[in-house]
């Protein structure tokens, strides 16, 4: 856990962030994933409802994808889909992290799920579905990557910095807001907004910043109400700020 520095208000040092950037004259681009969506659910009308206007990528499992989830998404033009491996089932071994594409499995059984979940995806969502893979877990053996050229994909998306060696492009996610490995509930808005804030100052000062977005990934159905309050603020506060933007992830995908 980070540690947070007493008596700061740690919005207050994100709107001073965001206000550097204007100073510069520079804009910071924020990109949002929402993972292990399968269901028209109650949590997941809350996250629509809630980001109503801005571009959001759900990674969507295929195997348990329903009929109903299709159809809400249909109403809702800023909603893109990616998608999340093929039934979200761990493969490894007890004493191993979770994954559901480790160096245990034969590519041609993972080659046979990517396909069987890229069409299920394509009839499922055939206007918002965009070419990026998303790995349960974040974690995908660096010699299964191939095959998601192979069958079509234009880029990866985990979480943290880009790995080295990789040739398909990699649009990552930076910000997590669930304690995974203490309460698995919000980490704090403290916590959250420290990252962000890091992420923005380190970005800001950097070269390629305009060729760069930061990546919030988001766990729908895992979030209380803390967390719901959290991106409500969150929303407000980047969306009416003029060196803030919020872009769709095809926008990453057209830089290269």
């Amino acid at each position: 856990m980070r540690r947070i520095e007493a008596n700061v208000d740690p919005w207050s040092r994100l709107q001073a962030e965001l206000d550097a950037w204007a100073e510069a004259s520079i804009e910071a681009t924020l990109w949002w994933r929402d993972d292990d969506a399968f269901d028209d659910t109650s949590a997941l009308r809350t996250l629509l409802a809630l980001t109503d206007g801005l571009p959001v990528s759900l990674a969507v499992v295929p195997e348990p994808a329903v009929d109903r989830l299709a159809e809400r998404l249909s109403h809702h033009s800023d909603i893109t889909v990616l998608q999340h491996g093929f039934a979200h089932r761990n493969h490894a071994p007890a004493e191993e992290k979770k994954t559901e594409y480790g160096r245990h499995r034969l590519g041609s059984e993972i080659s046979v799920e990517i396909m069987r979940g890229k069409d299920r995806l394509r009839y499922l969502f055939p206007k918002s579905i965009r070419s990026i893979f998303v790995p349960p877990w974040n974690r995908m053996d660096e010699r299964h990557i191939p095959l998601l050229s192979a069958h079509g994909f234009e880029a990866l998306s985990t979480f943290g910095p880009a790995k080295p060696n990789i040739e398909l492009q990699q649009i990552n996610t930076h910000i997590d807001i669930i304690d995974w490995r203490g309460t698995r509930g919000f980490v704090g808005e403290a916590v959250a907004l420290v990252i962000l804030c890091d992420h923005l100052s380190k970005w800001r000062d950097s070269e390629d910043h305009t060729d760069r977005a930061i990546g919030l990934m988001t766990h729908h159905l895992d979030h209380d109400k803390e967390t719901w309050r959290f991106l409500e603020r969150l929303i407000e506060v980047t969306s009416h700020h003029p060196a803030c933007n919020w872009i769709a992830v095809e926008m990453l995908l057209e830089q290269t």
